[in-house]
């Protein structure tokens, strides 16, 4: 219990994740305010004809479906941060113009559209936000507690939306009113976000700076995509993940059947079944928290799809509320806990150049399935009968999941976390003797950088920009002592040896050039923090310090 908590105060004190944390939620909020006051504008003017707030509710999904993939590319193209500056403010602006539209006593129909063109907006947070998470995460330890967290405020704004928003009416009955609290609130939400850091846009995971065109492309290459071995556990997640949404988009009909057709319940009944899903779900966010941190990710995931398999043969074999309760409190317990792991498992399988797009996708495909599922299953009901429809969305449930868990690979278990990759520039022996306090703090500011063998690491004559203490693989050293000549091989350098810092340390261009023979995994420290964790200021000219470093003597 004491490393659970010690996760998640981890995550809490990551003031990044903790503002983009606070953004959420209050976005969350503010956009049920909105949705709550179209529905009672809609009734209101409407004379309360269902289908047309039905239609309301329905419509401001169009643009999630339409606009979720180009939202994802953008996510992809643009800086994260400003692409949730500007839409936040964007928003703002909506809300302001609807509010007026509202007051000057327009129908119904003309600000549905108006708050269906601010519900564009709005689609272009989602994967900004989903994107810039693992970035925002200091190691890897942090990134399934942070999904957790961020599950348990998307269910905090389910439950608590419509209770924010009922309040906010009650105190101030005016639509306007509404429309304009829910612009101030997302006001709050953009002054929030504000504070990321404005590292949101991805770049390419190899990059290495002072490699020319030809160089730095090769090595983006090997990162710039999907790795090989992540194709099949993307598609057997995306398989199980399209049966899941299925199954949860059919819960919305299954319980309104179980409560008039199986236990008579009528209307409380079908309260009674729906709090119990809410129950499980809020249940699945804190067990899910703790699961997501077990070293190996198979029997949490097996777990979450137990629990759902478990609970849908138990609601075609029992017939009385308490037992479908708990069924049901089973099935939304293990939905929370196969998506936070297998969503932080997807979120390591795919780099951040293409997170956007691809959590975009899967967002645009779950609410089709999801939408297909409530539509389809209550003809399934009635072709197939109740019993013979969940039998089959079980197996076929666990059927994906095992797959999955089959071909995970070397995602099969938790990775410790950068800090051990990171350590290596500690182990440099010119560096080891440095106060420890220093060091921690020059690791905590490395960059890990992947080169595939082949690949220029510096070149000599370009600017010196960054150390290098290399913490897997083998490069080699050359130098040109004339522009005519051949170059002259000087060394071969290995793990815990470091390069880079003779031009960092005379404020010179690189003395030599550095290619990887093989593919090396390395810690880089800029020119800044390599002057400041050595103790010198800004370069000036030669430096006592470079003697230091045997290998440059």
């Amino acid at each position: 219990m004491r490393g659970l908590i010690g996760a998640y105060r981890d995550v809490l004190a990551n003031r990044d994740l903790a503002r983009i944390f606070a953004g959420f939620l209050i976005g969350s909020l503010a956009d049920w305010i909105s949705a709550i006051a179209l529905i009672i504008l809609a009734w209101e003017t409407t004379d309360g004809d269902p289908f047309i707030v039905g239609l309301v509710g329905a419509i401001r999904v169009i643009p999630y479906l339409v606009l979720g993939i180009p939202a994802g590319y953008a996510a992809d193209r643009f800086d994260r941060r400003r692409l949730l500056l500007v839409c936040g403010s964007a928003r703002i602006l909506a809300m302001a113009a609807i509010a007026l539209i509202a007051a000057a006593g327009a129908g119904a129909p003309v600000v549905v559209l108006a708050a269906m063109a601010a519900t564009t907006i709005s689609v272009f947070f989602q994967p900004a936000i989903g994107a810039l998470l693992p970035a925002l995460c200091r190691d890897e330890r942090q990134l399934g507690p942070a999904n957790a967290v961020y599950a348990s405020l998307d269910i905090l704004a389910v439950l608590g939306g419509p209770a924010a928003a009922a309040i906010a009416l009650a105190l101030v009955p005016s639509i306007p009113f509404a429309f304009a609290l829910n612009g101030a609130i997302f006001g709050v939400a953009v002054l929030i976000l504000r504070g990321l850091p404005a590292r949101g846009r991805p770049a390419p995971p190899a990059a290495v700076s002072g490699a020319r065109a030809d160089a730095a492309a090769a090595a983006a290459r090997p990162a710039a995509g999907v790795d090989s071995r992540a194709t099949r556990p993307i598609v057997a997640l995306l398989v199980f993940e399209l049966i899941h949404s299925f199954i949860v988009g059919g819960l919305v009909v299954i319980t309104a059947y179980l409560a008039y057709d199986i236990i008579r319940g009528g209307d409380v009944g079908t309260a009674a079944l729906n709090t119990a899903l809410g129950a499980g779900g809020a249940v699945g966010v804190v067990i899910g928290g703790i699961l997501v941190l077990r070293r190996r990710v198979e029997p949490p995931f097996l777990t979450g799809v137990i629990l759902i398999g478990g609970g849908l043969l138990a609601l075609g074999a029992v017939a009385t509320l308490p037992a479908l309760m708990a069924a049901l409190f089973a099935i939304a317990l293990g939905s929370l806990i196969t998506s936070i792991v297998g969503g932080t498992v997807y979120q390591r399988m795919v780099p951040d150049g293409a997170r956007g797009r691809m959590l975009a996708a899967l967002d645009t495909i779950w609410e089709v399935v999801y939408a297909l599922g409530a539509f389809s299953v209550p003809s399934l009901i009635v072709i197939l009968g109740f019993g013979p429809l969940v039998l089959a969305c079980a197996v076929a449930l666990a059927v994906t999941g095992l797959i999955f868990v089959a071909v995970l690979g070397p995602w099969r278990t938790q990775p410790e976390g950068d800090a051990p990759i990171r350590a290596h520039l500690s182990r440099v022996p010119a560096l080891s003797a440095l106060a420890p306090g220093r060091l921690a703090r020059a690791e905590r500011r490395a960059e890990i950088v992947r080169i595939a063998a082949g690949v220029t690491i510096i070149r000599q004559g370009d600017p010196a920009d960054r150390f290098f203490a290399i913490a897997a693989g083998e490069v080699e050293v050359t130098q040109v002592a004339a522009p005519d000549d051949a170059p002259r091989v000087l060394r071969r350098m290995g793990v815990d040896e470091g390069f880079g810092e003779i031009g960092i340390l005379a404020g010179s261009p690189r003395t030599a050039t550095v290619t990887a023979v093989t593919d090396a995994l390395l810690v880089a420290l800029s020119a800044a923090d390599f002057l400041e964790l050595v103790g010198v200021g800004e370069p000036s000219g030669p430096s006592s310090v470079a003697l230091a470093f045997p290998w440059h003597r």
